[in-house]
């Protein structure tokens, strides 16, 4: 990402503006999975939550990396895996398995960042997790354009709920409270 926020940053556009725009792409990707329309959606999404990945190269090139920065950031992530998971579970509201995977889809997501979260706010975190944020979108794109949903989706939502695991019990070892 550092040389595309280098070009971002002669451009002279600021890391919010990436987030936002990014948060704006995922938004729309997900109306468009909502509206039938799965391989734009697909592409779209993962167009917008790369650019969303940009944002924090781009605060770090700048030195403009701020706490205020990070949340949004953080905020951004959660409500366009949100906004995605829930489109593909409306789009899908007759195919029970689909419905199913999307909540857990969203579950494990959520859970995911949150197991980090937490453990950083108790001292206690080293990054593991064998499905981060890059690679929930990589496999949320791939089942929409490919239009595997079932097997795509189902090997992340096993990857995910193994990150959920994982970063438990890295943290769980980590913490002294004995």
């Amino acid at each position: 990402m550092r040389p595309l926020a280098r070009v971002v940053a002669q451009l002279g556009i600021k890391p919010v503006a990436v987030t936002g725009i990014g948060l704006l792409a995922t938004l729309a990707a997900a109306w468009l999975v909502l509206g039938g329309h799965p391989l734009a959606g697909g592409i779209l999404f993962v167009a917008g939550s790369a650019l969303d990945m940009l944002d924090g190269s781009l605060a770090r090139l700048n030195q403009d990396a701020t706490l205020r920065g990070e949340l949004l950031d953080s905020v951004a992530d959660r409500v366009s895996e949100t906004a995605m998971w829930s489109a593909i579970a409306v789009a899908h509201a007759g195919d029970v398995t689909v419905v199913a995977i999307a909540v857990l889809g969203l579950g494990g997501s959520i859970l995911t960042s949150y197991v980090r979260a937490k453990a950083e706010a108790l001292g206690a975190y080293r990054p593991t997790g064998v499905a981060g944020r890059t690679e929930r979108v990589v496999l949320i794109g791939i089942a929409l354009v490919s239009g595997y949903l079932v097997p795509f989706l189902g090997l992340l939502i096993a990857l995910v709920w193994l990150s959920v695991a994982q970063r438990t019990m890295a943290a769980w070892f980590e913490i002294d409270d004995v």
